[in-house]
């Protein structure tokens, strides 16, 4: 994918190339904007979204998921297409963006409060019903603007 610098899987073993890319993220002082993205998803899994935050900054663009591999982020260089940024989180269907939040902090700032959450939202701690994409995108909202709260639905109504 054009303009990628890295897809890191946190609780993975880090390459240096990766280790450089996250410390770029985190010295990233600059205001950002967050997009909430949601995608849709194969209905063979049952699943009707994912959920997953976009950051903006000056610098670079930083796509922020979770799923059964734990928190992925993706680092992508400011000149990278938005629309193609999104299409690496999980799904195959429809992106939405929702871009009526905003925060006060930094990309350090969200990247520090991810690597606190990996105690919670890990690959063993994942699970399709009581801990997934919803649930760390809400904790995630959450922590970026304390007035996020928006009821995320992964399965179809019917699935529940």
């Amino acid at each position: 994918m054009s303009g990628r610098i890295a897809h890191i899987i946190l609780e993975d073993r880090r390459t240096q190339e990766e280790e450089n890319a996250l410390r770029m993220v985190f010295e990233d002082k600059d205001k950002v904007d967050i997009v909430l993205l949601r995608r849709g998803v194969e209905k063979t899994l049952r699943l009707a979204s994912h959920w997953a935050w976009f950051i903006k900054s000056s610098k670079m663009y930083t796509l922020i998921d979770y799923g059964n591999t734990g928190i992925i982020i993706h680092i992508f260089s400011g000149d990278s297409n938005p629309d193609e940024v999104a299409k690496c989180m999980m799904g195959n269907g429809n992106i939405s963006h929702d871009t009526k939040y905003t925060t006060e902090k930094n990309l350090d700032d969200i990247l520090q409060t991810v690597v606190r959450f990996q105690k919670i939202y890990n690959k063993s701690e994942y699970h399709s019903l009581k801990n997934n994409c919803q649930h760390f995108a809400r904790a995630l909202g959450r922590e970026m603007n304390p007035q996020f709260n928006e009821q995320l639905q992964v399965y179809e109504q019917k699935y529940l």
